[in-house]
């Protein structure tokens, strides 16, 4: 037997949180396709109840891709997500968008992207393609995807973070309706 050795000490770091699901409480139809974005009722999208946000049309043109002017765009902000400022790492963002279509005709879909300057800078685009016209949730990004930037919580604060949705058809007398654009964020304190 021997004599004792030095106490070891083993510091864990904090175990990855999230802030679960949060609706904005602010929004503005933005510059694109014919610009009223989602111009009936768009705050409807700030809670998941069954009422709906709805653009009357994709746009102007008949483009699918989320770069095209031609289509109706809407931000979303004001996301109250509650973290601490101590959070040490953002490991990743989920945007949940609850909506449906009035026809499923074509190709149709929404582009998402995330801005952490309130609004001057946003991330590469996200498309989905609808396979229905049915309110249907989708889920872009994830627990694990920061969408191609690292982060931090005052990007992430009510006043820096948004939330663009650019609604895509092939063609322009689609219909959205949007019910909920929900945002969770998964982070280390």
């Amino acid at each position: 037997s021997s004599v004792r050795s030095n106490e070891a000490r083993v510091v864990v770091g904090g175990v990855p949180k999230s802030t679960g699901l949060k609706g904005c409480t602010n929004n503005l139809a933005d510059t694109g396709g014919d610009n009223d974005g989602y111009n009936s009722n768009p705050a409807n999208a700030c809670a998941q109840d069954g009422l709906f946000a709805s653009d009357g049309n994709s746009g102007t043109n008949a483009s699918t891709l989320c770069s095209n002017t031609g289509k109706d765009r809407h931000r979303f902000w004001g996301y109250a997500f509650g973290m601490p400022a101590s959070v040490t790492s953002v490991e990743g963002i989920t945007v949940q968008a609850r909506m449906g279509t009035s026809s499923s005709a074509g190709t149709y879909g929404i582009c998402v992207e995330l801005s952490w300057d309130a609004g001057t800078t946003w991330t590469a685009a996200r498309q989905v393609l609808f396979s229905t016209r049915a309110q249907t949730t989708y889920t872009i990004g994830g627990a694990a995807d920061t969408w191609g930037r690292s982060w931090t919580a005052g990007n992430l604060d009510t006043g820096s973070f948004r939330v663009r949705i650019t609604d895509v058809s092939s063609n322009t007398t689609r219909r959205f309706d949007l019910d909920y654009l929900g945002v969770s964020v998964n982070y280390t304190p």
